[in-house]
């Protein structure tokens, strides 16, 4: 980790950074959704916008199903399939209760980037490859 991640002792810099504070938010599956996941889970595959997902192996179907949590699959060529909008509409109302003060969010899929796209302007969103390959803006 160490090429990407920068330390700073905030005793020896004198930084002053605001409480960290964690805020889990549970967000659940619709119906139609939860049945993907589930059908993803048991027998590695699901239908998703009339297209058959199929999973090799459990790695692949455990990683189905975390995009399926998130709301958009990939199917054939890399295509964004859409399953639901739960967890943007989470984040959505966040973003409003934060009312302009910074935020910190983590995504593991290049759809979900584009996804949080979609809900305004964020001009520090970047990607693992970026960040490993290029120095900070």
């Amino acid at each position: 980790l160490r090429p990407l991640m920068f330390r700073v002792n905030t005793a020896d810099s004198g930084l002053q950074l605001p409480e960290l504070v964690h805020n889990r938010i549970e967000v659940d599956l619709p119906d139609d959704a939860r049945a993907q996941y589930v059908e993803m889970e048991k027998q590695f595959l699901a239908i998703v916008e009339k297209e058959l997902i199929v999973s090799p192996n459990a790695a692949a179907a455990g990683m189905r199903c975390r995009q399926i949590a998130n709301g958009r699959i990939y199917g054939a060529d890399r295509a964004q399939l859409f399953v639901h909008d739960a967890k943007l509409n989470a984040m959505r109302d966040l973003i409003a209760e934060q009312q302009g003060a910074p935020l910190l969010v983590l995504y593991e899929f290049q759809h979900d980037a584009a996804a949080i796209q979609r809900l305004g302007s964020f001009p520090n969103l970047t990607t693992m490859t970026r960040t490993a390959t290029s120095p900070p803006p």
